[in-house]
């Protein structure tokens, strides 16, 4: 049988088709596996791409968050910058930070915040592998301070008459930066005391609402740290000792045991410490008199160094009413009293007077002046022969926080009562403020902070 030489041909070219088909199948099985190899990649890169894409939006909205949480916690006494640091740990945030500028190059993150100026908050915060940091310049809206002033009252009167209808008006000076006086204003006649002094520097006065001192929570809080003052009376001379043990330290004090002299007199049950004498306290560091009820003086007092002191000291006088009521309503609840003969200061000693109650500031004129003793009889009358002398009342370096403020100075003639408070003072009572030695203020309305236009970043 004669073969075809074309059968051959067709047979070869058919096995070759097949061959060919079979690599086009393995290629585009090896092709629809590399695409889904492919695509199984991608979709695990678009899978982290979306959850890194959430967290870095988390992080974003926990930042903003973390903004407020800061400024709300510069609003809470004592009012340090480093307080922001309270919102760490909270919601993913690792670090929130507030910065002000206190002089030309120089910042700030831990000291109490300084209401005049503006404030650089910055928020980190972390959300999975995502970070974000968020940063904004805030201004504070005004925040009064009781402590940075020569005055903070609900009431301020002036005696200008005594007892005996002698003019004691306009032998009184007063001095401070602006505002030195905070009273809360209502009626027109609030105001009638001013009339009656020399108010030298320091308007126009600050009247809206006055805080209160929270004395309660104070006394509460560090009356089992307060050691008994030394009172020495040996010589003759009487001298309060409060010594904090040197010139950087805070000690605590409270009175010491009135003399038998100073409880033989009418008032003398009526205080937690009473003293008829002359009476020199003695100061080093920063001291603190704790006396829940009441103290008065009816003799000259001087503040002064203590042996040992070689930079001016603070004393801080927290007081509370005596809860007695005297002379029919005149005398009620009375919590600090000079009541004659005046007051120095040496060496520039700091006073820093903090009560719930009525604070008197007089000169009565009872014992002929030049710091005399004599019986002291409240309502400013003279006993036979008494008035008259010189009289010296002066605290240059003052504060007085509290309910009441009653003023009579000695007549023209006889002499005058200065009181001053400093604006070197500022940094001293932020720093007292800050560490707790002096009485929180309640009752002041919150502060705030306005955003400053254009200052949002994202560093």
């Amino acid at each position: 049988m004669r073969a075809h030489p074309g059968h051959g041909r067709n047979a070869a070219r058919a096995a070759g088709a097949q061959g060919f088909v079979l690599v086009g199948v393995v290629m585009f099985v090896l092709a629809l596996t590399i695409l889904g190899l492919s695509l199984y990649a991608i979709s695990g890169y678009e899978g982290q791409f979306l959850t890194d894409t959430q967290a870095e939006e988390q992080a974003l909205f926990r930042a903003e968050g973390g903004m407020a949480l800061a400024q709300t916690l510069l609003e809470v006494q004592p009012y340090r910058l480093d307080q922001t640091h309270f919102a760490e740990g909270y919601e993913g945030i690792v670090r929130a930070t507030a910065i002000q500028e206190r002089t030309a190059g120089v910042y700030d993150s831990v000291n109490v915040l300084d209401w005049s100026k503006n404030v650089v908050l910055r928020v980190s915060t972390r959300v999975g592998n995502q970070t974000k940091v968020v940063q904004q310049e805030f201004a504070p809206q005004q925040r009064y301070s009781p402590y940075r002033r020569l005055f903070t009252a609900r009431l301020i009167e002036y005696t200008s008459r005594d007892g005996s209808n002698r003019s004691r008006a306009n032998s009184t000076h007063l001095n401070g930066p602006r505002q030195a006086v905070w009273q809360y204003i209502r009626n027109a006649s609030d105001t009638s005391w001013v009339r009656d002094v020399y108010w030298d520097s320091g308007r126009p006065m600050l009247t809206v609402e006055t805080p209160s001192p929270d004395l309660a929570n104070y006394f509460a809080s560090n009356s089992a740290a307060a050691v008994t003052a030394p009172y020495d009376t040996t010589s003759g001379e009487h001298k309060l000792i409060m010594d904090a043990g040197s010139d950087a330290a805070t000690a605590y004090f409270r009175s010491p045991t009135k003399t038998r002299s100073a409880m033989m007199t009418a008032a003398g049950h009526c205080y937690d410490f009473y003293c008829t004498s002359e009476l020199e306290v003695h100061v080093r560091g920063t001291c603190v008199w704790m006396v829940p009820a009441g103290v008065r003086f009816d003799n000259r007092v001087t503040f002064k160094r203590a042996s040992g002191a070689n930079t001016n000291p603070t004393l801080v006088i927290v007081t509370g009413p005596n809860g007695v009521d005297m002379n029919y309503g005149d005398y009620r609840d009375v919590a600090l009293w000079f009541f004659d003969q005046g007051v120095r200061v040496d060496n520039n000693v700091r006073v820093i007077i903090v009560s719930t109650g009525h604070v008197r500031l007089e000169v009565a004129e009872q014992a002929g002046g030049g710091g005399g003793g004599g019986a002291a009889r409240p309502g400013g009358m003279d006993p036979p022969g008494g008035g008259g002398g010189s009289y010296e009342f002066t605290l240059p370096f003052l504060n007085i926080f509290a309910d009441h403020i009653t003023m009579m100075g000695p007549r023209q003639q006889d002499g005058d009562m200065n009181l001053s408070y400093s604006s070197t003072m500022d940094a001293l009572v932020d720093d007292l403020v800050a560490r707790g030695v002096l009485p929180v203020a309640t009752g002041q309305s919150a502060g705030g902070f306005t955003p400053v236009a254009d200052s949002w970043r994202t560093p």
